[in-house]
């Protein structure tokens, strides 16, 4: 196994916008280690959309530092099989007054594999009305199969204009089994119609023709059929 790194850096100007797309895929045998850390300043707006498909070890870390009336939106879909282990955490540090960011990260861990999602937002003392929303979603399908969410929030100042976290982990139970057997669909497609499904809500915050090439490697990747 040898180890793959990707690192961004940068900074946003006042006033800027940015629409930030990664894609992580890999089936060899590697571990793939990917840093992202962006300063946002007065007025910017950053949204940043993840899509982790690796079939091994995969580690991404997001951090963002927010000034005066930035905002920040994070959107990311985690997809696990075999015995995949997947990390995601994000880090969100505001600075400044009016800032604001939401954090919506789903997970899918099927077979043995593990997901995790480790989410912490910071509102410092000087982030006077900052709004700070992280939310987590994890599926799980099989016995063997694992997942973690963690989300976290820091609050300094006296004022914040929204502070919360949710997070939930579920697994198809055996009475969602029989339920669809119940009604001729089996363990299988059930897993796909589910899959798809959550794809779709993760794709549908992605603008053409990003959009169509994600959804062709999730379903290409998962063996589903595109409608």
């Amino acid at each position: 196994m040898f180890l793959k790194t990707f690192v961004i850096e940068g900074f946003m100007g006042r006033n800027t916008k940015a629409k930030v797309t990664f894609e992580v895929e890999d089936s060899g045998k590697s571990f793939s280690y990917i840093l992202h850390r962006v300063r946002g300043y007065d007025n910017s707006e950053c949204d940043s959309h993840y899509l982790v498909l690796n079939d091994n070890v995969a580690h991404i870390r997001e951090g963002h530092v927010l000034s005066s009336r930035s905002k920040l939106r994070i959107h990311g879909l985690m997809i696990a099989r075999n015995s995949s282990w997947q990390d995601y955490y994000t880090n969100i540090i505001h600075v400044g007054p009016y800032s604001s960011s939401r954090v919506n990260v789903k997970g899918i861990a099927l077979d043995s594999s593990t997901i995790t999602h480790r989410g912490l937002a910071k509102v410092l003392n000087g982030a006077l009305d900052a709004s700070s929303i992280i939310e987590s979603e994890m599926l799980v399908f099989g016995e063997k199969a694992k997942a973690n969410s963690a989300p976290m929030l820091e609050i300094e100042t006296y004022n914040v204009e929204e502070a919360r976290h949710a997070t939930s982990i579920s697994r198809l139970s055996e009475d969602h089994i029989f339920y669809l057997a119940s009604r001729g669909i089996d363990v299988k497609e059930a897993e796909k119609l589910i899959i798809k499904g959550v794809s779709e809500r993760f794709l549908e915050k992605i603008e053409m023709p990003t959009k169509e090439f994600l959804g062709k490697l999730i379903y290409e990747k998962l063996t589903i059929e595109k409608r």
